[in-house]
């Protein structure tokens, strides 16, 4: 099995979560909720069979034709309970909720799927500006949402045809628990990819200007959290300090050694051999294969050693 270690699957919930935080922390005085939906893939005697059929908390009846895609589930409530009890007028979600969606955008960039032009483009604009890359997916539940059709509920819980715009297909299995019709903001960001793999661009800022912005960023908006990563960075520099001392008494100890054993070889070898290769042959020929000791290592040696206390 592949579930051991699958930390990265509440990275959703994680994301949520820690924007949630910086946003109240910042100051946003407006009406803010966090739904967190959180499932439990374990076996048991009330877990989902295939074949069964639910019914969400929209209303709509949903026939599992796939156990995996669990997370969907609990996401379509979350976003239902957002519609009909908070009574939101924008709601965004977030889930690691397809591998597809490293096909679609690739690892970096999140996909963002949405009901709404103007909040697409203000994805795509943050993400430039955070860091936090996306890009959008195609949003077209009048040609791909047939993928779910079942004969005995409302919808599957998973496409038909996998090669069918899967990562926007799963999207809209969300969307559809909102209603097509919906007259909010809806933003799906599948970050599945992402949630676990650094960008290695700098997303058009220095790297310099990059961990400024981070510093700042820190230490203003969370203090807490810069804290902490200066502390973690004290650490880091003590701890390669330690190291390097540590690197220097290995090598003042290896020169120690090497001298000792280099005084040694000369009185072992013979001296009537002037040639540094003859005298390096004939010495590995009397101690073993592989043993080279003369005055032609030595000085081959001392650069080395000169080299890597640098």
């Amino acid at each position: 099995t592949s579930m051991p270690g699958m930390k990265r699957d509440c990275g959703g919930a994680a994301g949520v979560l820690g924007a949630f935080f910086t946003t109240v922390k910042a100051g946003f005085t407006q009406n803010l909720h966090a739904v967190f939906c959180l499932a439990e893939n374990a076996v048991g005697p009330r877990s989902t069979r295939p074949d069964d059929i639910h019914t969400l908390y929209s209303g709509r009846t949903v026939e599992i034709n796939n156990t995996d895609a669990e997370g969907r589930l609990v996401l379509s409530d979350g976003v239902s309970y957002a519609q009909k009890d908070l009574k939101a007028n924008i709601i965004v979600d977030m889930a690691t909720l397809t591998g597809a969606q490293a096909i679609c955008t690739g690892k970096y960039h999140a996909a963002v799927l949405t009901n709404n032009a103007e909040w697409e483009g203000a994805a795509v604009h943050a993400g430039k500006s955070s860091g936090d890359l996306v890009f959008p997916i195609l949003y077209c539940p009048e040609l791909h949402f047939s993928e779910f059709s079942s004969a005995v509920a409302d919808m599957k819980n998973s496409v038909t045809d996998r090669s069918n715009a899967q990562s926007s297909c799963a999207g809209l299995f969300i969307g559809a628990h909102l209603g097509f019709d919906y007259p909010g903001v809806w933003v799906h960001i599948d970050m599945a990819s992402p949630v676990c793999v650094a960008p290695k661009i700098e997303c058009g800022l220095s790297s310099e200007a990059r961990r400024n912005n981070r510093k700042v960023f820190m230490t203003e908006t969370i203090p807490e959290l810069g804290l902490l990563t200066l502390s973690l960075t004290r650490l880091k520099s003590r701890a390669n300090a330690y190291v390097r001392s540590r690197r220097q008494k290995y090598l003042a100890v290896s020169v120690s050694i090497f001298e000792t054993f280099n005084s040694k070889s000369e009185q072992q070898c013979p001296n009537y051999l002037k040639s540094p290769v003859q005298t390096s042959r004939v010495c590995s020929q009397q101690r073993g294969r592989g043993v080279k000791s003369t005055e032609h290592l030595k000085g081959n040696s001392s650069k080395k050693l000169d080299h890597s206390l640098y």
